[in-house]
């Protein structure tokens, strides 16, 4: 979430809508649990590992053709 509202603050756009941000999040905080203790949703399922890789390098293709 944080990632998508910087890059609207600078005027970038990526390829990534709020609900796939929040996604996102949620996946992270899945990995990384420590503020909201143990997984409070479970543990990701597979397919949401390869949503989430599948979104990222959405995120990263976006980033490439701001620059290039």
């Amino acid at each position: 979430m944080e990632l998508l509202s910087h890059t609207e603050r600078l005027g970038w756009k990526i390829d990534l809508n709020v609900d796939e941000a929040v996604f996102l999040n949620s996946i992270y905080k899945g990995r990384y649990p420590s503020e909201e203790g143990l997984l409070p949703q479970g543990e990701p399922t597979v397919e949401d590992a390869k949503r989430a890789v599948k979104l990222a390098l959405q995120v990263c293709d976006s980033f490439r053709k701001s620059f290039s």
